[in-house]
Parts: C-alpha cells; sequence; structure tokens
C-alpha cells in the first residue's frame, strides 16, 4: 500500500477546531517518526524514523530503465509541470515525504513509498501484533498481556449508569465462533456463535474500522436518537454524528493508447518470472536476495499536482502510472485483462486529495449485530463542482501529456467518463473527532467518546475530513498519538 503523508494542513485543521496543539503538524510529523521503520534514506535524515513498527521501503528509480516508453510519458509528464524531463530518473527516485515547508504545493514526480521491509517483502500491523503474542519472558510465561481471537464479533459496548448521569463503559459482549458476520461470504446463517463478555478493568478502545466502529456505537445505543429508538435500542448517548461524514477520496482511471510501445525490454540475464507459481525461478533468486522480486514494480510512482480547483493552494491530486492497461475499482473486475498486452496502452490512475464530500453515511438496518449496515457515500452530493472539477482538469492534463506521444481521443465528456469510472477504498470520518459544541462531533481531541466515559474510538473513523491520498500512515500516526495519550491519562489517574 502507498505510504505517503498527508497535508500539514490536514492536521493543523484538527488542532483548530478542538483548540488542541499536540494535533498540530510538527507533533504529528513527531509520530510518523516513531512508527516509521525506513529501510531507503540514510539513517538520521530529518523527518523520518528508523527504529518504529511500519517498515517503508522505495525504489531508486532504476527499476524503470527497461521500460523506455513508459520513460518518456513520465518525461512528457513533468514537462508540462514546467520540470527538467532529463532528471526523470532522479526524480523516480526521490522521497515524497521528505520534511520541507513548502512540500504540499511543490508539484513534481517522486518515487511511490511502500511500507514494505528491505527484502520487499509486505510490513503490515499483524507483524506486530503476532511478534508482541509472541514475546516472551525469561521464564518463558507471556511477556505482554494482549490475546488476540480472531473469530469474534463485537457486538455490543457493555455500560454501568454513571454517578454524574454519563454512562461507564465496562466491557463488550461478543460472539465467538467462526464467519458470524454477515458479510463474511463464508457465513453459514445457522452457525450464530456462542454469546460471550468481557469485562475491560480501565477502559474500552473500539478500532472496528470507519464502518464497523460506527456500527457498534450505534447498536450500544450512541448514535442519533430517532435511528436508534427506530429500532428499539435503549439511547446510551444521542450523538447525531455516529456514522456520518463518511468520506472517500474519489479515484479513477485515465487511459491513454499511444504509438509508442510501453512493454519492457527484457533482460537476457534474468529469468522468466512464474509469479506464484511452482518452481518459479525469480522466488528461488529472491530467497538470496537477487532478480526482479528484489524490486519494486512499475506503480512505484507518484505525481502529485494542483488542479485549477485546489481550495487551499495545495496540491490536491495524487497520480500513479501503470504499464498496459488501467486499473478501475475492485469489484466485478480488478485489471480490465482486455486491456493488458497491447504495447500501445498506458494507464494512469489518480486520487483526489482533499475530497469536498461529506455528505456519506451509515447507519444500521436493523439491531442485528450480525447485518452489516446501510452504507452510501453519496458521491459528488457535495463540493461537486470542485471535486469533478480538479479531475477533469487531470483529465484534461493527461490528454495534453499523452499528446507528446501521439494517440486518438473519442471526445467523451470528461466529467461525465468521471461519474460513470469513479471508485474509492479509503473510507474514513464516520466517528469524527470535535468540539463537544459541535453536534456531529463524535470524540474528543484525546478520542474519547462524547457523553460518556471510559469509551474511545481509535482508528480512520477518527478523521474530520479525508487525511491526504491515501489514509494508512495518518492512520498509524493517530494509532501512535492515542497511545501516547492513554498512557499519560492512565498515569495520571494513579
Amino acid at each position: 500500500m502507498g505510504t505517503l503523508l498527508p497535508s500539514d494542513s490536514d492536521w493543523d485543521y484538527m488542532a483548530n477546531i478542538t483548540g488542541d496543539e499536540s494535533w498540530g503538524h510538527e507533533n504529528m510529523r513527531r509520530m510518523f517518526e516513531k512508527v516509521e521503520k525506513n529501510n531507503y534514506l540514510p539513517e538520521g535524515t530529518p523527518g523520518h524514523g528508523f527504529g518504529g513498527i511500519l517498515e517503508t521501503n522505495m525504489g531508486n528509480g532504476t527499476q524503470y530503465l527497461p521500460y523506455p516508453g513508459l520513460v518518456e510519458v513520465y518525461k512528457a509528464q513533468i514537462r508540462s509541470l514546467g520540470l527538467d524531463p532529463e532528471k526523470v530518473i532522479e526524480m523516480l527516485g526521490s522521497d515524497p515525504n521528505y520534511l520541507a515547508d513548502d512540500r504540499d504545493t511543490t508539484e513534481g514526480l517522486w518515487g511511490m513509498v511502500f511500507h514494505a521491509n528491505a527484502r520487499w517483502e509486505r510490513s503490515t500491523p499483524r507483524d506486530y501484533i503476532f511478534e508482541t503474542i509472541a514475546a516472551k519472558n525469561e521464564d518463558g510465561s507471556a511477556k505482554y498481556p494482549l490475546t488476540l481471537s480472531p473469530t469474534s464479533l463485537a457486538t455490543k459496548v457493555l455500560f454501568e449508569e454513571g454517578k454524574d448521569e454519563k454512562a461507564m463503559a465496562v466491557g463488550v459482549e461478543y460472539l465467538k465462533g467462526p464467519s458470524t458476520y454477515g458479510a463474511d461470504t463464508r457465513r453459514n446463517a445457522s452457525a450464530t456463535g456462542e454469546n460471550k463478555q468481557a469485562f475491560a478493568s480501565r477502559e474500552v478502545i473500539v478500532s472496528g474500522g470507519t464502518f464497523n466502529s460506527p456500527q457498534l456505537l450505534q447498536l450500544s445505543g450512541i448514535g442519533n436518537r430517532q435511528d436508534l429508538e427506530a429500532l428499539g435500542i435503549k439511547v446510551v448517548a444521542d450523538l447525531p454524528g455516529v456514522g456520518r461524514n463518511l468520506q472517500d477520496n474519489q479515484e479513477f482511471p485515465v487511459v491513454g493508447l499511444a504509438q509508442t510501445n510501453f512493454t519492457a525490454i527484457l533482460n537476457p540475464n534474468e529469468p522468466t518470472c512464474a509469479k506464484g507459481m511452482p518452481n518459479d525461478p525469480c522466488y528461488e533468486l529472491w530467497k538470496k536476495g537477487l532478480g526482479p522480486y528484489m524490486r519494486p514494480g512499475f506503480n512505484s510512482n507518484v505525481l502529485l499536482m494542483r488542479s485549477n480547483h485546489s481550495v487551499n493552494g495545495e496540491r490536491d491530486i495524487f497520480v500513479f502510472s501503470v504499464q498496459g492497461g488501467a486499473f478501475r475499482g475492485f469489484w466485478p473486475d480488478v485489471n480490465q485483462p482486455e486491456l493488458f498486452g497491447t504495447p500501445n496502452t498506458s494507464g494512469f490512475s489518480t486520487v483526489k486529495i482533499n475530497p469536498q464530500n461529506g455528505a456519506g453515511y451509515l447507519k444500521l438496518r436493523s439491531a442485528d449485530p450480525t447485518e452489516p449496515p446501510e452504507i452510501n457515500f453519496q458521491l459528488y452530493q457535495e463540493g461537486a463542482e470542485t471535486d469533478l472539477g480538479a479531475l477533469a482538469d487531470v483529465a484534461a492534463w493527461g490528454r495534453r501529456a499523452m499528446s507528446d506521444v501521439e494517440g486518438p481521443w473519442d471526445g467523451t465528456s470528461d466529467k461525465e467518463w468521471i461519474r460513470v469510472q469513479t471508485f474509492g477504498h479509503h473510507p474514513s470520518g464516520t466517528c469524527a473527532i470535535g468540539p463537544a459544541e459541535d453536534s456531529m462531533a463524535v470524540l474528543d481531541s484525546r478520542f474519547r467518546v462524547h457523553g460518556v466515559k471510559g469509551l474511545r474510538v481509535v482508528d480512520a473513523s477518527v478523521f474530520p475530513r479525508a487525511p491526504g491520498a491515501f489514509p494508512l500512515i495518518a492512520t498509524f500516526m493517530v494509532s501512535q498519538k492515542a497511545s501516547e495519550v492513554i498512557l499519560e491519562d492512565a498515569a495520571a489517574s494513579f
């Protein structure tokens, strides 16, 4: 997954609406430095971390040398931005997460940072969780009191009535059993699971993600009073913002048909990769630290630019290019295989930074915790002039850039194309942080749910506005901040 920092202004916005300066970009950069384990820069590079839990890696640009056709496209792209096309390989090996005051307004081409270790193996939170569970003391006992139950579905937060009229979260109710949730394609309706409860020694922390955290809060009586009462759910806290503000980065493909051949020039000294099949010679080389699998792929680039519809003067468009086709989303067909194998086809995917649509929502269909909620992004209902305008700017820019390699255009309306082709996979914002006087805010600046005690939410649902082009690293930074806040509050309560 791409690991691109959000704009500094995203963090400063959170600091401004909450009055909590610890959300400012300087402190949040410190969170990034704490979570990152960088594998592609000299140790000590300002603004980066080298001892964290999330490993990052990036190519040096030379992975594109076998693709001279693609290099010509990149040259055309950066030429359109007024940059030197002869520096294209150097740019493809440059760090997009560099530390500078003008980073968020600087247009250009960079390498793509991935969460991968030095051997290009994927680095994920799963690794950290299993390492923590496996850690032992000298006597062989578990070092950390962490229990993981992957076949459990949280169904309700348990509360006790508080002395000051605020209910106190004391635990969770859950179903124990495989595939009990309705969104699981393996689910067997007759396998209902076993009802269980777990109680907290201090507080309950919900990390169900943008969809399931608000669902769990609503099932527990936290949400819009009218919606909850209509389903017969006892209201614990009337917070109409739960499940609202659902946002996403709009993404859509642009495909260029050119007279240039974009396929790679094969290296006669390297074998043909079998890509996961038995006896793959490239896999055998990879085990020795050699071969094609020790290099990033041809999607390891990022072009950041400012459209004519940027609302704050910052870059609002993220583009990464691929060879031979277009990525049109995850359903129903991932890679549109009819385009692959066409030597003169080049595509790039466009991601809208700072989308203006916050009209999306998530709400319960019923009080049944195994039933997935109703989810509606209400795409382009708000801010359509800005978001569609920015994406149309990209289509026009792409057409100008590709004109350097001469290809046809059928005259289709750009905005109509965008509406049909837009997809997303970066949902956020459904338990937004904000001040108590904001009726749509769900959490305070310390991740505590308004209107109750002993309950926090920590995941991508906390963002009041979508962070950057990819929410991954921003969510890691939020988790680091939450860990510090929770430890501070725990120490203060002794």
